[in-house]
């Protein structure tokens, strides 16, 4: 591929990499998997004591287990989402460089893109963080 094709196949990619990270901040993927953190440690935390009895171990650990299955579940959720965003977002952005789905979603399977896609993600989010707390 040319130079300047391979310049215009990365312009979605730059595109869809912004607004992926930014829906992933807003969609706080973080808050769901220290949620999962969180009730995996209270439950090692209860198994783990001597003070409670294994009577009350067995009430307690499926309750722990169904918020650790909620919030993993919820985590796949948000990750999905964001995988089908990128999708939809590059299609429609490539559609309009490339003139052809076909075409533009050929790219987005290239190893070279993904590395852009992925690096530009990391800085961007990066950026973000710093620029947001400080």
């Amino acid at each position: 591929m040319p130079k300047i094709q391979s310049i215009f196949a990365a312009i979605p990619m730059v595109i869809g990499a912004v607004i992926v990270t930014e829906l992933f901040f807003y969609v706080q993927v973080n808050h769901y998997v220290q949620a999962v953190k969180g009730t995996a440690l209270k439950a090692f935390a209860v198994l783990s004591t001597s003070k409670i009895s294994d009577h009350w171990k067995e009430k307690i650990l499926p309750y722990y287990a169904a918020k650790i299955l909620a919030a993993t579940i919820k985590v796949f959720y948000c990750l999905g989402l964001l995988v089908v965003s990128f999708c939809v977002v590059y299609g429609l952005i490539g559609l309009v460089v490339f003139e052809s789905l076909p075409e533009g979603l050929e790219n987005l399977y290239r190893l070279d893109m993904q590395i852009i896609v992925i690096a530009i993600s990391m800085i961007y989010g990066l950026f973000r963080i710093r620029l947001t707390y400080g």
